[in-house]
């Protein structure tokens, strides 16, 4: 207990006196209100495959049932190339952003969309394309690094305005070069699936059409699908 001495004298002796006190307590402390509990519910977050999608697609009027068609297309076992074919001014790009944009949540690797119409020379190609995937080709032969790059992708590529790179053919062929390098990247990768825009056809087998003018038509099956090796390949992811 908290204690006080004082010390007097009186006459000859010498007194002691010892004062007890009792401290006074300090006020309580004072205790906050404690702040509601409001649980926090988490949401999953949702990744969404890569792209070179424009964030604003063009108005596609009239196409509904040709989104449809041409996506029970895709899910075709083998049905990997895919021409939109029809006249300039037809909507043949706007359809393929349409159903790239669709068909995203299926590709684990993505939709890119691949502009064509800049090209000067069919073996710039597959520069482009690696281009457009960020892609670094160093040396060698950019064909022979942009198959093996894209040998376990799961990806659909759109290949938009291609009916330039038609007329240049392969050294010593009738094949186009571009044309080739399309359907050895259907064979070397087959998880890819590959739409064409273009005025023409590929002409090649396996190559399913869709043809544009005015109304849709439903997609023409090729008669030689199983022409090519890459027909027959199947995709395991």
């Amino acid at each position: 207990t908290p204690s006080l001495i004082s010390f007097t004298r009186v006459g000859g002796f010498h007194m002691f006196t010892v004062h007890l006190f009792t401290p006074t307590p300090p006020p309580p402390f004072p205790r906050s209100t404690p702040a509601p509990y409001h649980p926090i519910t988490l949401s999953p977050i949702t990744l969404s495959p890569p792209h070179t999608l424009p964030n604003a697609l063009p108005p596609l009027i009239g196409r509904a049932q040709a989104l449809t068609e041409i996506a029970g297309r895709l899910q075709t076992p083998g049905a990997r190339l895919l021409t939109l074919v029809g006249p300039g001014g037809m909507g043949k790009t706007s359809l393929a952003l349409a159903v790239g944009r669709e068909q995203l949540p299926l590709f684990a690797d993505g939709v890119w969309f691949v502009a064509l119409a800049a090209l000067n020379t069919a073996t710039a190609l597959a520069p482009a394309i690696a281009n457009t995937l960020g892609l670094s080709l160093q040396g060698g032969d950019p064909r022979t690094a942009l198959l093996q790059a894209l040998r376990t992708k799961q990806m659909l590529l759109l290949l938009d305005n291609f009916e330039h790179l038609l007329t240049v053919n392969s050294p010593g062929t009738t094949a186009s070069i571009a044309v080739d390098l399309v359907v050895d990247l259907l064979e070397a990768a087959p998880c890819v699936q590959i739409i064409v825009t273009s005025r023409e056809r590929l002409n090649v087998g396996g190559e399913w059409l869709f043809t544009l003018q005015g109304l849709p038509l439903a997609p023409q099956p090729p008669a030689d699908a199983n022409r090519l090796p890459y027909a027959n390949t199947s995709c395991h992811y």
